[in-house]
């Protein structure tokens, strides 16, 4: 359990260091970002965080971790993700120019604690996510919502697949 405080803490500070960062330039090449949510199958309330850096004008590269908590379950899946992100400055519409649409995978590791009437146990196993999601510029940070499907080929702790949706999420740039 000491493992999961240490990378909450850590996706915590980065949740903090993100709204410290919130009013720097626009243009930068890394953005900072995080979210909340929740998983299904199993069933978790999830913390999301991660840092992208800009390879180019839609494509970005960086570490993601999505931390899961329940009264019996625990997930921690840090991952290297990588985002795509669509351009709809053709619109002549103000409000939709705003709206970034994007599409994102990665790989990465799943561990998975499952509580049982007779104790625990654990395992992790590789996995890889594929999702969207859309984004709201505000200037220097954006608001948003996205979806992902993490799947572990190896059956991680009797789990092959969970949903995750960060319902609300906001990323600043450095």
């Amino acid at each position: 359990m000491g493992r999961v405080r240490v990378a909450a803490g850590l996706a915590f500070g980065m949740l903090f260091l993100a709204t410290e960062a919130g009013a720097q330039n626009a243009a930068s090449l890394w953005t900072i970002g995080g979210g909340l949510g929740f998983s299904a199958t199993p069933t978790t309330f999830v913390l999301d965080a991660d840092a992208a850096y800009a390879l180019d004008e839609h494509m970005s590269i960086g570490p993601r971790i999505q931390l899961g908590f329940s009264d019996d379950t625990t997930l921690v899946t840090p991952t290297l993700n990588f985002r795509y992100a669509f351009d709809l400055n053709l619109s002549p519409d103000a409000a939709a120019r705003k709206l970034t649409p994007f599409l994102q995978a990665g790989i990465g590791l799943g561990y998975i604690r499952k509580e049982t009437g007779s104790g625990h146990f654990d395992d992790t196993g590789f996995l890889f996510n594929l999702g969207g999601g859309i984004e709201w510029s505000l200037g220097g940070a954006t608001l948003g919502s996205n979806l992902m499907f993490n799947i572990l080929p190896s059956e991680t702790a009797g789990e092959n697949f969970y949903f995750s949706w960060q319902l609300i999420t906001l990323r600043f740039s450095l």
